[in-house]
């Protein structure tokens, strides 16, 4: 069950963020993008329809089997997640501001000061799919276990690949790199679409901008480069069996969120999100979406193989761009009055545990 006010601020805010004109109704019907926006859509309408206990929509012929299960499955977990919102003391305004421009969340003792001035109510560990918010009900986080995505590149034990138009997308190989990309750049674009939307949208503008500037200045390999890519995230990275302390993206913009995909046949892992107090089980088939400026971030994983898919993007590119900068993403009130009630109503209803 879904409240009202859902439908009412759903289609609300979609109008709202059209900005005078829906952009995705200009991207380039040959373009790759193109495919991902029809299946963004679906995936949208297959996460209102769960929310709300509706009949689910038809998938559009445009989708591949493989493809239509993958979306399928995000938009059963994304709904799941939605209905679980975990809710901190932090405001994410008032500690954007106390970060550097530059903060790497490499310096402990700077790490601890900020503690000690944002400090955790509690200690948690995420098991199952939630969405985690901020005392304002912004959208800190969220934790998408079991997505089973299922699609590896072709990478050695130890290496990593950078994809960026300037240097790996270069090579001989670079189109076929791109191609190899576009399920799990399809995945991403979805993802997005639902957490979202106002993001999903502005993105989306920037890809078609950045088409258009590419056209007029002859640059025919970013022409074909974006005619191939299906992911609104302007940039992404491979890494294969990387360790990772904890540490800070600094330039991904706070309202903005990175997503990490992680497949493999590793043991137990563990995500440590160390200024929210919180740990997540990283099993393979996780996703996991955060800005990577907010949240200081690290893994812990058992022996064995993984590759985690990164997307993000760079606010300097919608600013080239000029694509006006976003909102925070926001959890409707009325939903989590409902579902955080419900915790206290169903005995069964474990959504988190305190360490």
């Amino acid at each position: 069950m879904i409240s009202p006010e859902y439908w009412e601020s759903y289609h609300e805010q979609l109008g709202a963020l059209d900005l005078a004109c829906h952009p995705t109704s200009f991207i380039p019907r040959d373009w790759a993008l193109n495919v991902a926006d029809i299946a963004s859509e679906w995936v949208e309408q297959q996460f209102a329809a769960h929310i709300a206990g509706r009949p689910l929509v038809p998938a559009p012929p445009e989708l591949d089997p493989e493809t239509m299960v993958a979306c399928g499955q995000l938009a059963s977990v994304l709904a799941e997640a939605y209905q679980h919102p975990v809710k901190l003391d932090i405001d994410v305004i008032r500690y954007n501001e106390a970060l550097a421009k530059r903060e790497s969340g490499l310096n402990d003792s700077h790490e601890e000061a900020l503690l000690a001035k944002f400090p955790p109510a509690e200690r948690l560990v995420l098991e199952r799919p939630s969405v985690v918010l901020d005392a304002g009900y912004r959208i800190i986080l969220w934790y998408l276990p079991g997505t089973r995505v299922s699609w590896a590149p072709a990478c050695e034990p130890g290496g990593w690949l950078y994809a960026e138009v300037s240097a790996t997308l270069k090579g001989d190989r670079s189109l076929s790199v791109i191609q190899d990309m576009q399920r799990p750049g399809l995945i991403s674009s979805a993802a997005l679409r639902v957490m979202h939307p106002q993001l999903y949208r502005a993105s989306i503008s920037t890809h078609i901008e950045l088409g258009n500037w590419a056209a007029k200045q002859g640059l025919d390999d970013m022409c074909r480069f974006l005619q191939h890519w299906t992911s609104v995230y302007t940039g992404a990275a491979i890494m294969c069996n990387r360790k990772s302390p904890s540490h800070r993206d600094p330039k991904c913009p706070p309202e903005g969120f990175d997503i990490l995909t992680c497949i493999g046949g590793y043991g137990h892992g563990v995500m440590q999100l160390t200024n929210l107090g919180i740990e997540l089980a990283y099993d393979p088939g996780v996703m996991v979406s955060y800005s990577g400026r907010l949240v200081r971030h690290g893994v812990q994983v058992a022996e064995g193989d993984r590759i985690v898919w990164a997307w993000f993007m760079r606010d300097s590119v919608h600013n080239y761009a000029r694509t006006p900068r976003t909102e925070y993403a926001k959890y409707n009130l009325a939903d989590f009055a409902i579902y955080h009630l419900a915790q206290y109503n169903q005995a069964d209803f474990i959504r988190y545990r305190t360490l």
